[in-house]
């Protein structure tokens, strides 16, 4: 029931931008003045996208990346985490605004195209675990990753990765609580396994990456079922 709650309150739009109230073309939900303040992550760390204070150091791989290479090839987070962006990403998430998905994934593929970076050859969103996705009644990278999909054109898959372990939430914990938090919560679905036998690329999908626990925990499975290479891409990046 409370899954049926959230999706009609997601379909009550209307055609005010979402962090202005200022009235945009329908199903915009956001106006361009308001997302030209979005504040974009330019300088920072060019292996996991954490963003630096300096902007000598944009050639540059931050501390820990250069001391402890992720398993990740490389992380795409054109957005901080910071002031409005929070603000669409907590309407999406905690509010259950599901027209936001898609949004945010406009931006998310707007900033991509700007960029030469190849095309992965299947996007992935990280999965909830069952009694969460009942709670919510969503997930929000999913909802981002479906219109990531069809912007891009590239094919997605909502069930190859599964979340078996209904962790704690990681907001609030710490980077060592996070990492303990999502060890050993994910595995792949065997009968979606064979699927990757034809895949060499693949991206991760999600809101925002913060200490990159989750993004390390999926990386691993894919990166053991022999998938040669691993991209993150999140909105967001704290």
């Amino acid at each position: 029931m409370s899954g049926l709650i959230q999706f009609l309150k997601s379909q009550l739009q209307t055609d005010l931008c979402i962090i202005c109230a200022r009235y945009v073309p329908l199903k915009d939900f956001i106006c361009s003045s308001c997302e030209q303040q979005l504040i974009l992550n330019t300088v920072c760390c060019k292996h996991c996208a954490r963003p630096l204070s300096s902007p000598t150091d944009t050639l540059l791989r931050c501390g820990r990346c250069q001391l402890h290479p992720p398993l990740f090839d490389f992380a795409f987070s054109p957005y901080r985490y910071e002031d409005q962006m929070i603000k669409l990403i907590h309407q999406l998430k905690f509010h259950a605004h599901i027209y936001l998905g898609r949004t945010l994934a406009h931006l998310l593929a707007d900033q991509l195209q700007r960029q030469a970076l190849n095309q992965p050859q299947l996007l992935i969103p990280v999965p909830l675990h069952p009694m969460r996705m009942r709670q919510r009644g969503f997930n929000q990278a999913a909802e981002i990753c479906r219109h990531l999909s069809k912007s891009l054109k590239i094919p997605w898959n909502n069930q190859l990765v599964e979340r078996h372990q209904n962790t704690h939430a990681q907001r609030g914990l710490n980077a060592h609580q996070r990492h303990l938090n999502m060890q050993h919560a994910f595995h792949l679905h065997p009968e979606h396994v064979t699927q990757l036998a034809k895949i060499k690329h693949v991206a991760v999908i999600d809101d925002v990456m913060t200490t990159g626990s989750t993004a390390l925990a999926i990386t691993a499975i894919l990166k053991n079922a022999g998938l040669p290479k691993v991209d993150i891409w999140t909105i967001a990046r704290a």
